[in-house]
């Protein structure tokens, strides 16, 4: 696959990937996710602007940049329905117990940021984050507190943007998280025989870690 970045130069060689490169597949990837969640709950439409932007437009584009957009996402999904402790149902009635008003929704949104990364960043705590943002999201526009749906998304892109971007272009990029997912899920993983050594876990020890996650935002949401 070409490398996400961009085009391949005449040598055949990817471009190495940057953290712009990253960033900007990073927020594509997470809205596109969470407007896919807020819709299947019947929220459409609350997801206001974010997606016009014109970083966004330009990257659509690209077809292996829609490609990996659709990959990355569906796996989210197939996540959240794999480990019950990340479903937005289960999710969704913790965030009941913190309550949640206008006044405060930035700051709980950031201390369960804050706890669920605290030790640490993993694949298995990206996909929970994710899980959890889409599940607030729900919870909010639930609640009749629709306009913070966009800004719980600004929120979760700004933390992307300053601490899980560099993590995850030093993880190898997206294609790291499609090879988790791979064996999170069961599934056949795609890895060439010179990459068996970033990922050197087998299926139940991955799927562990995105457990593991899980536990740490339910110890959190047990502790409100």
């Amino acid at each position: 696959m070409a490398n996400v970045s961009g085009e391949l130069p005449s040598s055949g060689q990817a471009p190495k990937l940057t953290l712009n490169d990253t960033s900007n597949l990073s927020a594509l990837i997470v809205v596109t996710f969470l407007k896919d969640i807020l819709e299947e709950h019947y929220y459409e439409g609350l997801v206001k602007g974010i997606t016009d932007q014109k970083r966004f437009r330009e990257l659509t584009e690209r077809e292996n940049i829609r490609n990996m957009v659709q990959k990355v996402t569906g796996k989210l999904k197939a996540i959240m329905a794999k480990f019950p402790e990340s479903n937005v149902t289960s999710v969704r009635q913790r965030c009941s117990r913190l309550d949640i008003h206008q006044a405060n929704a930035s700051a709980k949104y950031h201390v369960t940021a804050q706890h669920l990364f605290h030790d640490g960043i993993t694949w298995g705590r990206l996909a929970l984050f994710y899980s959890f943002t889409a599940s607030f999201c729900v919870y909010v526009a639930e609640s009749q507190m629709e306009d913070l749906v966009d800004s719980t998304i600004e929120w979760c892109l700004a933390l992307q943007h300053s601490r899980l971007d560099p993590w995850i272009l030093q993880s190898h990029g997206w294609d790291g998280f499609v090879e988790y997912a791979d064996k999170a899920l069961g599934e056949k993983p795609r890895v060439n025989e010179d990459d068996e050594t970033h990922f050197h876990f087998s299926g139940k020890l991955v799927a562990a870690a995105a457990v593991i996650g899980a536990a740490a935002l339910a110890s959190f949401f047990g502790s409100r």
